[in-house]
């Protein structure tokens, strides 16, 4: 026994409704995928490259530790600690605060 159905593939292509077939249907699908893992991909190094830079600055402090302490220390403020920081260790803002 064989049965037939029929489907209308009504979908927004480019914003504007057109009937497709099932293969055009796939391939869009696929396409939308690749760039959503791509946006995806980019995303993540990104913040795992924000992240790297902070750990390589917490890295500097660790071996440091006295001297940073030290410099904390003596500073009357928590931005002229950060300044001297940034200048001691030639850290970037972000690393400095965040070792703060």
């Amino acid at each position: 026994m064989q049965s037939a159905f029929f489907v209308n593939m009504l979908a927004l292509v480019d914003g504007q409704p057109r009937v497709i077939s099932l293969k055009e249907m796939l391939q869009y699908y696929i396409d939308f995928r690749q760039e959503v893992i791509t946006r995806r991909s980019r995303f993540e190094l990104k913040m795992a490259k924000a992240r790297a830079h902070i750990l390589e600055g917490l890295k500097i402090a660790l071996d440091n530790i006295d001297r940073v302490i030290a410099t904390i220390r003596k500073a009357e403020t928590a931005e002229v600690a950060r300044r001297n920081l940034m200048t001691e260790f030639s850290l970037t803002q972000i690393q400095a605060q965040a070792i703060l």
